[in-house]
């Protein structure tokens, strides 16, 4: 499982880009990265789960 946020657009860093806020399982390190839309995120979620 994953909980994922979408920044703000006035973020200063990666603005309207999607965020792992948390993940749990396979989800979970220190790794947060963020996701230019859900596509992207439910990709790299995938290729955890399967590996």
């Amino acid at each position: 499982m994953a909980v994922l946020v979408r920044l703000s657009d006035e973020n200063e860093v990666a603005p309207g880009q999607w965020f792992l806020e948390a993940g749990f399982g396979r989800l979970d390190g220190i790794s947060h990265p963020t996701f230019a839309d859900l596509d992207a995120a439910q990709q790299w979620i995938v290729q955890r789960l399967v590996h």
